[in-house]
């Protein structure tokens, strides 16, 4: 089966000419879901080549502006005449998602309602515990995460193997839990270690999960512009000894070639 990663927004709210807002595209056979939908990230999905109309789910982490605010974008595009869906579209995000859909729609108006396709609002609860969502051919396993209430990390759970979406997180135990064994780990790594953000990860931070996890390919992702100049793999390198790559918008990954 094919399962494929590409980094459509390595970046995070400060525009860079290189890097996108969050947002990722896993594809597993014929689906295709985008995790997050920061700013731009609707044009980057057209850049990999695809339409707004082959994207059968949307994931969101949380509601920071940026990773969420192209789901505007997302649902206006998806219903322009002639180049408008036809097959449903699901939103899965934490609770609050449909309050949100609702308070675009005060904003907006009819301009985001569908008209050829059926919407679908799923709300994930992980309050307690994790949880587990299956689909046709993979499962999808969502947990809070430490960062701003609610916000859920993401397991994607295939025939051919497991990757990982950290969204926004510091250090924490359910991370760790989302990243065992994962074939891709993509981690959020906002700044260099001497430049801590609280609620976010940094190298080394992110190397202790990836170690601790035993993860097969850990992906450094969500980078603020001081990571620019700062040597993210030698930091990472102190507590993790397997695969890093550092993440670039359009960067493709395949489970066949871990």
């Amino acid at each position: 089966m094919k399962v494929e990663l590409t980094i459509l927004g390595s970046g995070t709210a400060v525009p860079t000419p290189d890097r996108g807002a969050a947002s990722y595209l896993v594809i597993v056979g014929e689906e295709k879901l985008m995790f997050d939908c920061g700013p731009g990230s609707t044009r980057k999905l057209a850049q990999a080549g695809h339409s707004l109309t082959s994207l059968n789910k949307v994931f969101v982490s949380h509601f920071h502006p940026d990773h969420i605010c192209d789901l505007v974008a997302i649902l206006f595009g998806s219903r322009i005449p002639g180049y408008s869906r036809s097959e449903i579209l699901e939103i899965v995000g934490p609770l609050g998602i449909k309050n949100h859909y609702e308070k675009l729609l005060d904003t907006f108006g009819n301009w985001l309602v569908s008209k050829d396709y059926e919407l679908k609002l799923t709300e994930l609860d992980a309050k307690e515990s994790l949880v587990k969502v299956n689909f046709s051919n993979y499962q999808v396993i969502a947990q809070l995460v430490n960062h701003s209430y609610p916000a859920l990390g993401y397991r994607i759970e295939t025939p051919s193997g497991t990757i990982t979406y950290s969204g926004d997180t510091d250090y924490c135990e359910n991370i760790i839990s989302l990243c065992e064994m994962a074939d891709i780990a993509v981690l959020e790594c906002s700044t260099p270690d001497e430049q801590k953000i609280h609620g976010h990860l940094t190298p080394s931070l992110a190397g202790k999960i990836a170690q601790q996890a035993k993860v097969k390919h850990l992906v450094l992702s969500h980078f603020y512009p001081m990571c620019e100049t700062a040597d993210l793999i030698a930091q990472c390198q102190q507590f993790y000894t397997g695969q890093i790559t550092l993440a670039k918008d359009l960067m493709r990954f395949s489970l066949a070639n871990v």
